[in-house]
């Protein structure tokens, strides 16, 4: 399948939806950057937005091989497979992995401001 391994969980999911553009498909600057890209981003966080105000989970993967999708669903070659979303209500975790069942109970915790956002100037290493 196109899934990679550690996403065999989506198999379950009753809707898995593929995010695909043609990154000239009007949408390319006149400096020449493609912002079919920046569409397609928007559209996606939209799209788990309401997923998730609809008590569904959304769970956007890039563990797959786009030439397995785009040949599985006859997506034409000017395409690229952005990334897939799979899309369901909440379900057991039984079936899952031991280190999946753990990642499930763990608590989130995220980088802090100064480690993502720049201010004035870029500051990374």
């Amino acid at each position: 399948g196109a899934l990679s391994g550690g996403n065999y969980w989506a198999q379950k999911a009753p809707v898995l939806i593929i995010v695909a553009t043609k990154l000239t498909f009007d949408a390319r600057l006149s400096d020449g950057r493609d912002y079919a890209l920046l569409g397609c981003g928007l559209a996606v966080e939209n799209l788990l937005l309401q997923a998730v105000a609809d008590g569904l989970y959304a769970h956007p993967m890039a563990g797959f091989d786009p030439l397995v999708v785009k040949e599985s669903f006859d997506i034409p070659e000017d395409y690229i497979v952005i990334n897939l979303i799979a899309v369901g209500y909440p379900g057991s975790l039984e079936g899952l992995s031991e280190k999946h069942v753990v990642a499930e109970g763990i608590e989130r915790s995220r980088k802090d401001d100064g480690e993502v956002i720049c201010f004035n100037s870029w500051s990374f290493a």
